[in-house]
């Protein structure tokens, strides 16, 4: 896992990409090859809330809002705009 200035509570794989600006909650584990893409003018930032487990090749496109407490499985893709509540889990 790599250091990252942005996010210094947050453990992300030094083979995932997150784009700037994003909102990752403390707790929360990015694992490799997984991507997190920045907001557009909808609504300006793509949020991941607190102690989420993104798994390995996960893809979080733009204005993406994920809630606190979630697991996404290996190789989940969200769509830009998709919003997942609190405590979910993808399989």
């Amino acid at each position: 896992f790599k250091a990252d200035a942005r996010f210094p509570a947050v453990r992300i794989h030094e083979s995932a990409y997150v784009d700037a600006p994003c909102s990752i909650g403390d707790g929360t584990t990015i694992r490799e090859y997984t991507t997190i893409n920045r907001g557009t003018t909808q609504s300006y930032k793509t949020t991941v809330g607190k102690g989420c487990f993104i798994m390995s090749y996960v893809h979080l496109a733009h204005d993406c809002h994920v809630g606190d407490g979630v697991i996404l499985v290996n190789s989940v893709q969200l769509a830009g705009h998709v919003t997942v509540g609190e405590h979910g889990l993808s399989r």
